[in-house]
């Protein structure tokens, strides 16, 4: 796993905020670094000058305490998750946090076991909101890529042929395999998909593969050989000299062209 996020702890107990510091930089392998700051003010000034993933923070603090730096945040813009370290005494106080979207509460005095995985549980939601925000700039930018089918043809046969097809888009799949699933001989099935779809079955599940590569290029790291086993196909060679009859380019050439004017340039 690459190292990409950072976290940044606030507390203005110098005895924990080294203590977890150390802690949670060698047992986070995902973190690229963790900041520290003993108070609010410290803490804006990291925020605005350094890339900061997520936050830890303390809510009684001297100069400028956790719930003015939260709301300070929030006010700036600055949209990561922030986990709130606080006692019973000031647990009420915390919850009035709610409506600046604060991921979660723990509860002094904790376990290292208690804010690891908070943390853990915290960057996991993160990813995922990063990856659907990404999914959702990639339908935006290439709407056909959509892996909601929308199965065409008026014979009920033909759909659940586009339904099966759809579901192991990423299996080796023949019209032998196929007649097979739905009990028919393949002269009719064949006869009968070219007729409803307007093309042969081959071409359709080459289609559907393609558009599933097309995903793992513009989506992932993937490497094509990995591309090409993920979506079935023979080989990696076979998979390019394809690729490239559908879409005029090879997959690594569609990759360059794409993923970066997409993704690296910000386009909404």
């Amino acid at each position: 796993m690459k190292k990409n996020d950072t976290l940044l702890i606030v507390e203005d107990e110098e005895n924990i905020l080294y203590g977890m510091q150390s802690v949670l930089s060698c047992h986070l392998d995902f973190i690229s670094e963790v900041y520290t700051a003993r108070n609010g003010k410290e803490a804006l000034t990291i925020i605005q000058n350094k890339p900061v993933s997520m936050i830890v923070t303390d809510l009684r603090m001297p100069e400028m305490d956790g719930t003015t730096m939260i709301k300070n945040i929030r006010k700036m813009g600055y949209q990561m998750p922030v986990i709130v370290l606080t006692a019973i005494a000031d647990f009420k106080k915390a919850q009035e946090l709610i409506p600046l979207k604060i991921q979660n509460y723990v509860l002094k005095p904790f376990s290292v076991e208690d804010i690891l995985k908070e943390i853990d549980n915290a960057f996991c939601e993160l990813r995922e909101k990063e990856s659907l925000k990404k999914a959702e700039k990639l339908l935006e930018k290439f709407p056909e890529l959509s892996m909601e089918q929308e199965y065409k043809g008026k014979n009920p046969l033909i759909r659940e042929a586009q339904k099966y097809i759809s579901k192991h888009r990423k299996e080796s799949i023949s019209l032998q395999m196929l007649s097979e699933q739905l009990h028919v001989s393949k002269a009719y099935l064949s006869t009968l998909f070219k007729h409803e779809m307007d093309m042969t079955l081959t071409e359709f599940i080459t289609k559907q593969k393609v558009k599933l590569a097309k995903r793992y290029l513009l989506d992932t790291d993937l490497r094509i050989c990995e591309i090409a086993e993920e979506t079935g196909w023979q080989s990696d060679k076979y998979f390019i000299q394809v690729f490239k009859e559908q879409e005029g380019i090879t997959p690594l050439a569609f990759r360059k062209r794409w993923k970066n004017r997409t993704f690296e340039k910000g386009e909404d």
